[in-house]
């Protein structure tokens, strides 16, 4: 028995091809003819009322002066368009104007519906067979108004065979335009039905695409059925392949980064160590030399040995400030990573106390300290001790570092999410330079006037871990020899985070 021969694949998708684009051109086509035709009537209609409202204005003076005669001497004239026929009326609806004929020639404007509502104070757009044309005409009328009165009318009207003309050639473009869309498809769709009857050489590439180590770009959805399946699966495999490649870069890129960290932390203690054996160094190694001095007995004048005696009690008391220091930065750090007890405070009581320690200070170098409250200032959760010890540090330092019979002034800004403490002073201000590293331990914008002044390099490093502590943040705003504001921000509530702790202390020695 004769086997039947089959019919090729693209036999079967070519034709169907053809007969969907043939609908969908043919749907556009009417779709668009349509369209065009009620928008080209409509810019008509618009051209016409607007020739219309032209000439009413125009013919206000004539109607006034009741001359008729000159009015259709000049009605041609009112617009440039000699495709647009103009005809006027007046009050009574008879025709004393007409750019293409004599008004004698023309019949009851009774007849002319147009005309009628326009004298009514309307506008009116009638299609209709002219008689005196012999012809289909879209006619737009509009009332001549003057003070409120209708007094005429004007008609603008176009030859409907006109209109038909231009859209009968668009129509003639367009047919053009669909036979040349549907060749161009149907070739397209030969060579575009050779492919589709190709899926394995599809299949073929996505797998190549695989062994060379593309795992993103899968295979595209196939047919038949058969063909798609096995496409879906090779894709399956692709992914499982690259989520546990992904996996392990994962893997590898966490290790590397805790290595960095661990890397960073060890540079760290390393600068830090470093940073205090530089700062304790001095002070002992004085000690040292002035106490082997005085054992020797290579001072005899009391007096010489009274001083060597103060420099030796003024770099102790720098040793007990440093380790104090210390001291202190350790048991913040040790607050911020298990939490420290906060009471609601009203911030202007710890201010108050403040001023009260710094005052004497101040006094002796007579500087004048302020300070600004607002009304109805609420309570926050602050550790006072920390915050106390924070305002102080930046209080002191102000007093240190501005000259005699200046100000430094301390206010309080409260929103409905924060609170901001700001010390202003007077003082010679801070190079833009060193801001970004004022915070760190021993930093030092002038290092042998800091250490003259009895400073540990440690003071605002505590003020920012406090700051830290307390979930907010801290700021400087300084113009050299103008001053500088330090910016306590603290928030009201527990549940906001200005910075976050653990990037904070980071950066500590970046």
């Amino acid at each position: 028995m004769k086997r039947p021969r089959q019919q090729r694949l693209i036999w079967r998708i070519f034709p169907t091809y053809i007969a969907v684009i043939l609908i969908c051109v043919t749907a556009f086509s009417t779709v668009a003819y349509n369209s065009f035709t009620q928008f080209y009537y409509s810019k008509m209609e618009q051209v016409l009322k607007d020739a219309a409202l032209l000439s009413a204005s125009q013919a206000v003076p004539y109607y006034n002066e009741r001359r008729f005669k000159d009015l259709d001497r000049d009605i041609a004239n009112f617009i440039y368009r000699p495709d647009i026929r103009l005809t006027a009326s007046d009050e009574n609806g008879v025709i004393i104007a007409d750019s293409l004929e004599f008004p004698q020639n023309f019949s009851a404007a009774d007849a002319r519906p147009e005309f009628k509502e326009a004298l009514l104070g309307n506008e009116s757009v009638v299609l209709r067979l002219s008689h005196t044309m012999d012809r289909v005409m879209l006619y737009v009328a509009l009332p001549v108004e003057f003070e409120n009165q209708v007094i005429g009318a004007v008609r603008a009207g176009t030859s409907v065979a006109d209109i038909d003309y231009v859209l009968w050639d668009f129509y003639k473009h367009m047919i053009v335009a669909g036979l040349i869309i549907i060749l161009v498809s149907g070739i397209a769709s030969w060579f575009l039905a050779h492919y589709w009857v190709r899926p394995i050489r599809t299949l073929r590439l996505g797998v190549e695409r695989i062994a060379r180590g593309d795992l993103t770009s899968p295979i595209p959805k196939l047919t038949p059925k058969e063909m798609n399946t096995l496409a879906v699966a090779v894709n399956a495999m692709a992914k499982q392949m690259d989520a546990r490649i992904q996996a392990i870069i994962h893997e590898r890129n966490e290790k590397a980064a805790i290595l960095a960290k661990m890397e960073k932390l060890e540079r760290m203690r390393k600068e830090f160590v470093a940073n205090v054996s530089h700062e304790l160094k001095t002070p002992i190694t004085l000690i040292k030399g002035f106490v082997e001095t005085l054992e020797e007995g290579g001072v005899d004048d009391e007096e010489d040995r009274q001083k060597f005696l103060g420099i030796i009690r003024n770099h102790s008391d720098r040793l007990s400030a440093i380790i104090e220091d210390l001291l202190s930065l350790s048991r913040i750090e040790q607050d911020e990573g298990y939490g420290m007890e906060l009471e609601d405070t009203n911030p202007a009581e710890i201010i108050e106390r403040v001023i009260g320690h710094c005052e004497p200070t101040a006094e002796d170098k007579s500087i004048t300290i302020h300070s600004v409250f607002p009304d109805n200032l609420k309570s926050i959760p602050l550790n006072g001790a920390l915050m106390e010890q924070a305002i102080m540090n930046l209080v002191v330092n102000a007093i240190r570092y501005s000259s005699k019979k200046t100000e430094v002034t301390i206010s309080i800004q409260q929103t409905e999410s924060n609170t901001k403490i700001l010390i202003k002073d007077q003082g010679r201000g801070i190079d833009e330079k060193h801001i970004p590293y004022l915070f760190q331990r021993f930093y030092r914008v002038d290092k042998a006037r800091s250490r003259q002044m009895g400073g540990t390099g440690l003071g605002l490093a505590i003020v920012k871990h406090i700051l830290q502590a307390h979930k907010g943040d801290i700021k400087v705003e300084s113009v050299v020899c103008t001053g500088s504001t330090f910016i306590l921000t603290v928030p009201n509530n527990l549940s906001q985070n200005f910075t976050s702790i653990d990037a904070l202390a980071l950066e500590d020695d970046d």
